[in-house]
């Protein structure tokens, strides 16, 4: 049975943010029939179709239900949301899922998926359900027989509110190392670090060792913010899959061509925005599996001023070209040029979206950094 544990939500600022304590963790079986391949793909499919952005454009579809809802029963998963805890440095909730079979006689990933809802809303019921959904499709997508490894999902808004609508969350935009005003809405890639920590002293607490540095995994929006995180925080990433990310993924260096590449394009003023110096030898040492179908054109990020200022569109456009497809062959080169060792895989006839070669790579890559 499908089962999402919360505890009371209570606002705790004018901005709407949630506020709460933390939740245990209870472990998941995972049915047998999980164990089918042809399943295994095509729910891999459905789990990265589910993370694409349905539009940049502010939606006006805002879920206004009676609160975070629960679904219909299915086999397989017990999912636990731990409520903010600002005084441990997150103000928002995550989604933890725990299979049956983590090992617990050695220590183990924590695999992070970024929540990525698509739509702009101030009403954080409807970016909760997304991504207890989502969540709850990698459950029953056999991803926890592969991967017998805990889950974090945090779940970060994305607002329609106009002094916000720009601070593109999901995507981990240059707005969000930038936007003050509330704790809550401050760098929320430090509040993800919060979030690891919390869960991972949880797991500790029943018995799961987890290894100092985590997995991510990312599509569209999502994979723009785990293309950029491992920058933030090297010390914290061993492996990332990103794909489709943020328009292009993020470029370990500060100049191409004579000109300054600054966040979120490459490292231009990293240290001006953050506060600490970019490393390219922690960078490097994160190994990253990047992924796009090269007939993925439409609703390019670098085109919506809540991704790209329209400065970087300009130049994006004019050193990497109009398009994703045009600027992975750029992308992939600039890697190279700092031995950076990554993988770049470019899928044809695929648009939005993964297939099933991409599936069972990203599966193997995932499996090889356990």
């Amino acid at each position: 049975m499908v089962q999402r544990t919360h505890e009371h939500m209570m606002p705790c600022s004018s901005t709407g943010m949630l506020a709460g304590s933390a939740q245990a963790v209870q472990p998941i079986p995972i049915p047998a029939w999980f164990t089918n391949q042809r399943t295994l793909l095509i729910c891999l499919s459905v789990c990265a179709l589910s993370s694409c952005s349905a539009g940049h454009k502010p939606s006006t579809n805002v879920y206004v239900g009676p609160g975070p809802f629960f679904d219909e029963a299915q086999p397989g998963a017990d999912i636990v949301k731990v409520t903010p805890r600002p005084d441990k440095g997150f103000h928002w909730p995550y989604y933890l899922l725990v299979p049956e079979n983590v090992p617990k006689d050695k220590p183990c990933r924590l695999l992070v998926l970024p929540n990525n809802s698509g739509y702009n809303t101030d009403d954080h019921r409807y970016q909760d359900n997304q991504a207890y959904n989502f969540l709850r499709s990698y459950a029953e997508a056999a991803y926890p027989r592969e991967l017998p490894i805990p889950v974090l999902e945090p779940v970060f808004p994305r607002f329609r509110d106009e002094r916000y609508v720009d601070v593109y969350f999901h995507d981990l935009d240059r707005d969000t190392l930038t936007v003050r005003g509330d704790p809550a809405i401050e760098r929320v890639d430090l509040q993800l670090v919060a979030m690891i920590r919390d869960a991972s002293a949880r797991l500790a607490g029943r018995g799961i060792v987890v290894k100092p540095k985590v997995l991510m995994k990312g599509f569209s929006a999502s994979g723009g913010f785990v293309s950029r995180f491992p920058a933030l925080h090297p010390d914290m990433v061993e492996a990332a899959v990103a794909g489709s990310p943020g328009g292009l993924p993020f470029l370990p260096v500060g100049s191409w061509k004579g000109r300054s590449l600054r966040y979120p394009i490459g490292t231009g003023d990293f240290e001006a925005l953050t506060g600490k110096k970019f490393s390219l030898e922690e960078f490097n040492a994160v190994k990253y599996f990047y992924h796009l179908g090269d007939q993925d054109v439409d609703n390019d990020p670098v085109y919506y001023r809540d991704a790209y200022d329209k400065e970087d569109e300009d130049l994006i456009v004019e050193l990497f070209g109009k398009t994703r497809p045009d600027r992975w062959p750029v992308a992939e080169e600039i890697y190279r040029s700092v031995g950076n060792g990554s993988i770049f895989r470019l899928y044809p006839g695929i648009g939005h979206r993964t297939g099933g070669k991409g599936n069972l790579e990203i599966l193997d890559f995932l499996k090889k950094n356990l």
